[in-house]
């Protein structure tokens, strides 16, 4: 959980989900020193948490990709997230269109 290699970026996203229903997500970006770069958070509406925090890692790398980031180490939270990510063929479920942006944000280096 330590700070990125030399030269990489390091994300770090959450999702949070509240009794009412409503779901957010956020995260950060910083360097290889540990100094924050640029961050986020995003109001989702009604949802689960899983969909909190796919739409949190989805949002971070869209952001890193943006700003010209490509050497990132990605830090999730959810085992679910990352078990969901790392499967190699994305089963259809609720999540799935997000899943494979999320691989595809992935892949591009």
């Amino acid at each position: 959980m330590g700070g990125p290699e030399l030269a990489w970026f390091k994300l770090n996203t959450d999702g949070t989900h509240k009794s009412s229903g409503l779901s957010s997500a956020g995260g950060l970006i910083r360097n290889c020193h540990g100094e924050w770069i640029i961050g986020f958070g995003m109001n989702i509406g009604v949802g689960f948490i899983t969909g909190a925090e796919l739409w949190g890692l989805y949002q971070g790398l869209c952001l890193a990709w943006n700003i010209g980031i490509r050497r990132l180490q990605v830090d999730v939270d959810s085992i679910c997230v990352t078990q969901l990510v790392a499967n190699e063929s994305v089963r259809p479920n609720a999540y799935a269109s997000l899943i494979r942006s999320i691989k595809d944000l992935l892949n591009r280096g």
